[in-house]
């Protein structure tokens, strides 16, 4: 089943040059996704004790809306086994494909506070949509000498209500050590391997000598990793 939700573009969603940022561009779509969860599992009784959290992110853009743009995302399920949901969001302006995204989703319990197999009752709702993706992320195509780090220096403001920093917020830590404009972005990729808290000391490692390929590390564990491509 296919879920579409119109937005506009505010300022405060951009960046200096008024190009919606990565950050905005990913909260956007997880709110889109969020919808339409709340829709489609109203009468599936165990979902109040299930949330879903987003694994990976795979973005293709073909143009980054502005300030005052008005966004229409389409968001729907291509695809669930036993424990991953993807989870396909197309964000268009005016009938022009502006970005797609894929997303891997995994559904956790609130009472054993670790993933759980996807009930039947969850893929009958959703349904199966066509995937616009050739293919899904490939961790190995991170691999990259990173030649630069940095300490990251976290905000309250932040923390999302799961206590922990947003998925949306990485992009924001990613661009802050980019040498290029955000607008010459291509593709962003994603995973994120477990969470990063308030209190963590974090670093990014990171390799921008052609595309941006990177790192985000505590005491040498791995939270996320994942590459930009530029045009």
């Amino acid at each position: 089943m296919k879920s579409s939700y119109k937005f506009k573009i505010n300022y405060y969603d951009c960046d200096k040059n008024g190009y919606l940022s990565l950050r905005s561009l990913v909260a956007l779509s997880i709110e889109a996704s969020s919808r339409q969860s709340s829709l489609l599992e109203k009468n599936i009784n165990e979902s109040k004790n299930n949330f879903w959290i987003v694994y990976s992110h795979n973005i293709s853009i073909n143009k980054l809306p502005k300030m005052n743009d008005e966004i229409t995302i389409t968001t729907y399920c291509s695809g669930m086994n036993r424990f991953y949901a993807d989870r396909e969001m197309i964000i268009e302006n005016d009938g022009d494909v502006l970005a797609k995204i894929l997303s891997e989703f995994l559904l956790i319990s609130k009472i054993k506070k670790r993933p759980i197999k996807i009930p039947e009752e969850y893929k009958k709702v959703y349904g199966k949509e066509k995937s616009l993706f050739d293919k899904k992320i490939n961790e190995k195509e991170f691999e990259k000498n990173y030649n630069k780090n940095s300490k990251l220096i976290l905000r309250k403001s932040d923390i999302d209500i799961n206590g922990h920093i947003s998925n949306a917020q990485y992009f924001d830590i990613v661009r802050e050590n980019m040498k290029r404009k955000q607008e010459e972005i291509k593709q962003a990729q994603i995973i994120y391997k477990n969470q990063i808290l308030y209190d963590d000391e974090v670093y990014i490692n990171y390799n921008d000598d052609d595309n941006f390929y990177f790192e985000i590390v505590k005491d040498k564990k791995i939270l996320s990793k994942g590459r930009i491509i530029y045009v």
